[in-house]
């Protein structure tokens, strides 16, 4: 019988000098805005980072409040100088502080904005612990646990605000809907930790081989959706042709064993007011892959927005 090394574990001692000398550090305190509604909520801005955030209903701004009783653009955050400023711009129910309506004032600590009768967000000095913390909860919310890009949640909320805001601005904003091709044999040929290690991959190839500026989400199993910003019809057949060619000349090397992997992908392009909401656009980029399937697989296929 295989003898087993026990191991104990003895208690450290922490000197009292190093305490002392770590307590006595200065701790940098930084301005931050805790978002508590909209688009952003739970997040924490930096406004070292960003000297500048507006809140509002309309989709140019920083903090969207879809909220009808808020103004396009209904308040500003600034920091001007390293003091923390709230200026309201003219909106039609008010920005309150402590239950006094303002005009512009200086921020303090602790205290709660509201826009109208909405609880828009709460200003504090943070530490980078308070930081750090607050980055961390965030991605393990947004981000898919597996395959560590956007998770369908926050595809969701990004795609509805980029369509709008690309609406308003007479923009195209492009669509490109990917689905591996016979995935559940990888899974059932090479079990799912194989499986599991070519989503991972997959994904980590497509987030290298867009722009930054663009997002990618998982949309569920072994779908992913790209949402390309600013983006015509013409570039994004392009871009989605690239990432086939690229996916299919993938070597995945799972215990010893070597697996291909091709996808379907289907494109479609926001232009002209072709489309009257997101989900119409989304289904069209999924009606597309559904098309790229029946048709043989590993192919792209889209339509033109002027064929529509």
């Amino acid at each position: 019988m295989e003898n087993k090394e026990n191991k104990e574990w003895t208690t450290q001692i922490i000197k009292l000098g190093e305490l002392e000398k770590k307590s006595s550090k200065e701790i940098k305190l930084i301005p931050t805005v805790i978002v508590v509604a909209g688009d952003l909520f739970g997040q924490m801005i930096n406004l070292e980072e960003k000297k500048k955030v507006y809140f509002g209903r309309g989709s140019e701004c920083d903090v969207v409040i879809n909220n009808p009783s808020l103004s396009r653009k209904h308040c500003v955050v600034r920091n001007e100088n390293s003091r923390i400023f709230l200026e309201d711009l003219q909106s039609t129910n008010g920005t309150f502080v402590n239950g006094v309506r303002i005009g512009k004032i200086e921020l303090k600590s602790g205290q709660r904005v509201f826009l109208g009768d909405v609880c828009a967000f709460k200003f504090a000095y943070q530490d980078d612990i308070d930081l750090d913390l607050n980055r961390l909860i965030l991605e393990k919310a947004i981000k898919d646990r597996l395959t560590n890009i956007y998770n369908r949640t926050y595809f969701d909320e990004l795609f509805k605000k980029e369509f709008a805001f690309h609406k308003r601005a007479q923009l195209p904003l492009s669509l490109i809907f990917i689905d591996l091709d016979d995935f559940k044999k990888i899974n059932d040929t090479f079990g799912h930790l194989c499986g599991d290690e070519t989503l991972r991959k997959v994904a980590l190839t497509l987030k290298s081989n867009v722009r930054e500026a663009d997002y990618v989400c998982r949309y569920g199993g072994e779908e992913f959706v790209i949402i390309l910003k600013n983006t015509a019809f013409e570039k994004a057949m392009k871009k989605a042709e690239n990432l086939r060619k690229i996916i299919a000349s993938l070597e995945l090397l799972c215990n010893s064993n070597k697996i291909g992997i091709t996808a379907s992908l289907g494109v479609s392009t926001y232009e002209n007011d072709n489309f009257k909401s997101e989900r119409r656009l989304l289904a069209d980029a999924d009606a597309a892959m559904y098309k790229a399937k029946e048709l043989g697989k590993n192919m792209v296929i889209g339509q033109k927005p002027s064929d529509l």
